[in-house]
């Protein structure tokens, strides 16, 4: 990670002060803009500004929900309660709330400094790796997002957990070691990502015994007893990893291997382990989402990916007693970024900006330091190199305001996602929805008839042309496009709803009942279905036919207020002749 303790230098508050200082300028100076952008229609909907009991701001009972609560298939208590906190301190004005998460950036920035100061004694490299982190524009989405909040927290209790370590470690006590524990389960609770920091801990340890880092312990401890101590740890890692799964599988983002399979995991891992790296030097192309290539994976980036792996590693471990820092750095992305590779695939994505957030702190620390190491005791590549350094610097931060700038609101973030990816079918339907949410629907057409263009064969690009064509008043083409995703997809109830709305609106009665009476065939225990079906019979006089449809979905589903619901209209209905 650093060059040894006989390279240490000498502690300098004066001169720590000051690169602190430097720091914050930077990362405020970059990021802004953000406290003028609005949230988002990406998860900020769901954590926060729709979210029913977050928007009644912090109480007992609004906390005591969310240490029960999962979003989205994420467990992370602590995230919603600090955005608790937001509302009932700032309402939802997204200004503040945005202001948070440029706070937790900045003093994730300064912890990171501090942490690698402390550890290594050498606060030059650690200022330059912490500017690095703080401007980088792969890390944007976790600042500029609100509902990223859950990276933010996450990392700022895995910085203090480390610098607890480091202090638990020149004095072991329990208290310290319980301080430890409890940064950890608060990250942990923050966001699952965390479940490899014990492992983090364990390469801590291993190049503390090596004499690498500027610390010692009082006395030897042997291993078995440092993975004992570390064992707790391991255990809540496993529970909170399984909870995480379990409720990922639940909530549908977990996929299955019908479509990922083995084969399509292990490539998308490979390739995108080289794709962080690419874009931790080439930070270009950055959006929201990227699509899945599924079956048509390239293989030869996955094949360079392997082999990348494969070359980096020998290197590392060639090195390893002359530069340490190479195999430290290169072993703290590798565990970091495990969780988040792609072997277990969660949502539609191969990869994403945030998860790259803590990862790329270790290739950062093995960059730097062999940049450090190699310019020692030269002054003119020393001086090339810091200029160097500044100009890298520059040039990230200057990405990273124009990344910025892409996250103002939905529209821009979607249009984003477009530019970058072209005709790909969710980029295009998802700005054609914040277009529309906008109340630009002449503008939102193009993107949603651009979805069904590229892709189609899915039934979904076809309902979501329907529903705007048939915002937009073009009735013929709106039934024509409902028809073609029940001839793609007839298993989907969706487009036979949505036909039957659209006819029942027009007057259509005979025709929205078919399409009704085909949505619950399909999905008998479809509530909605079931409830237009029995007002269009109804409205054509079959009303016993009506009460027989009510009585149906009341039998079929357990929510209170739903069949409150139909117990009102049954009462209506049986009251009338």
């Amino acid at each position: 990670m650093c060059p040894s303790a006989a390279g240490k230098r000498p502690f300098e508050p004066r001169l720590e002060i000051v690169i602190a200082v430097a720091l914050v300028v930077l990362t405020v100076a970059v990021y802004w803009p953000v406290l003028g952008h609005d949230f988002v229609d990406c998860d900020d909907n769901i954590y926060v500004y729709d979210n029913a009991n977050v928007r009644n701001g912090l109480s007992w009972d609004t906390l005591r929900t969310e240490l029960t609560a999962i979003y989205s298939g994420n467990y992370h208590p602590v995230t919603m309660g600090s955005h608790l906190v937001d509302v009932e301190l700032f309402g939802l004005d997204a200004k503040d709330h945005h202001k948070t998460n440029l706070l937790i950036h900045v003093v994730n920035v300064l912890l990171l400094f501090a942490l690698l100061s402390r550890f290594t004694g050498a606060p030059g490299p650690s200022a330059f790796v912490a500017a690095l982190f703080a401007v980088h524009p792969l890390n944007v989405q976790s600042v500029a997002w609100i509902a990223e909040r859950k990276n933010l927290l996450s990392t700022l209790f895995w910085f203090a957990g480390l610098l607890l370590y480091r202090a638990y470690v020149t004095r072991p006590t329990w208290m310290r070691r319980l301080a430890v524990l409890a940064a950890f389960l608060l990250g942990l609770l923050s966001k699952s990502m965390l479940v490899t920091f014990p492992v983090v801990l364990l390469l801590v340890d291993h190049a503390i015994d090596s004499g690498r880092l500027a610390l010692r312990r009082p006395a030897p401890v042997a291993w078995s007893r440092l993975v004992a101590e570390k064992l707790p740890m391991f255990a809540a890692s496993l529970a909170i990893g399984l909870l995480t799964i379990f409720a990922q599988r639940g909530a549908g983002a977990l996929q299955g291997m019908e479509s990922y399979t083995f084969l399509v995991r292990i490539g998308t891992a490979l390739s995108g382990s080289l794709w962080y790296v690419s874009k931790m030097f080439v930070p270009s192309g950055l959006a929201i989402t990227y699509p899945h290539p599924l079956d048509n994976l390239d293989l030869g980036r996955a094949g360079l990916g392997a082999l990348f792996l494969i070359a980096v590693s020998a290197v590392a471990l060639w090195k390893r007693r002359s530069h340490p820092y190479l195999l430290f750095g290169w072993l703290g992305y590798l565990i970091t970024v495990a969780p988040v590779i792609g072997v277990l695939q969660v949502g539609f994505q191969p990869y994403a900006d945030r998860y790259a957030y803590v990862p790329l702190i270790g290739l950062f620390v093995a960059v730097v330091w062999a940049v450090d190491t190699w310019t020692a005791g030269r002054r003119a590549p020393r001086i090339v190199a810091a200029a160097a350094g500044l100009s890298v610097t520059l040039a990230l931060a200057w990405g990273a305001a124009a990344n910025t700038a892409h996250w103002k609101d939905s529209v821009a973030l979607r249009a984003r996602a477009v530019a970058v990816h072209p005709g790909e079918y969710i980029a295009e339907g998802n700005l054609g929805r914040a277009l529309i949410d906008a109340g630009r629907l002449e503008e939102a057409l193009p993107h949603f008839r651009a979805a069904a263009e590229s892709s189609p064969e899915l039934a979904s690009v076809h309902v979501n042309l329907g529903n705007a064509l048939a915002l937009a008043g073009n009735r013929g083409e709106a039934i024509d496009a409902f028809r073609a995703a029940m001839r793609i997809e007839p298993s989907n109830p969706l487009p036979h709803f949505n036909l039957g709305r659209l006819l029942f609106d027009a007057g259509d009665l005979a025709g929205a009942i078919g399409a009704f009476a085909g949505a619950v065939e399909v999905d008998p225990a479809y509530f909605d279905a079931r409830m237009m079906l029995a007002g269009a019979l109804y409205r054509v006089g079959r009303r016993d036919d009506a009460i027989a449809q009510l009585v149906e979905a009341r039998e079929r589903t357990d929510d209170p207020r739903a069949r409150a619901l139909v117990d009102e209209q049954l009462s209506r209905l049986r009251g009338r002749p």
